[in-house]
């Protein structure tokens, strides 16, 4: 969740469970190598944490660089074609894997607001 909402909801929050696909201080993120490097780049360039609309963006650059560097191309069909149906490794996200129309295969991690902090779940009873 974003801190705007905690700030907006205060304790309400508290309780809250629910599921998204990016958090900078939870795992897996927080074992990811590309993850923690962006992280600490966004924090030192904005002083704050990144969202998950920071993360889309450079997870896309990620894909998009992996993939014109592959096929040598800026051709954009080329480049798309690269990545439809297929895995890509090391992003923001961790591997990931594309569907044949080319959208990113999403992985929602559970979490449970506890104190006005995200907390991941293991399991939902």
């Amino acid at each position: 969740m974003l801190s705007t909402v905690y700030k907006v909801a205060g304790d309400a929050n508290n309780g809250v469970i629910s599921a998204d696909i990016f958090f900078p201080d939870l795992p897996p993120f927080t074992t990811q190598p590309e993850s923690v490097a962006f992280v600490a780049a966004y924090k030192k360039a904005y002083g704050v944490d990144p969202d998950k609309s920071a993360a889309l963006g450079a997870a896309a650059v990620q894909v998009w660089a992996q993939a014109v560097e592959q096929t040598k191309s800026l051709d954009r069909k080329i480049v798309a074609e690269a990545i439809r149906g297929k895995p890509v490794k090391g992003t923001v996200f961790g591997d990931v894997q594309f569907l044949p129309n080319g959208q990113m295969q999403p992985r929602y991690v559970v979490f449970e607001v506890v104190d006005g902090k995200n907390t991941k779940l293991k399991a939902l009873q």
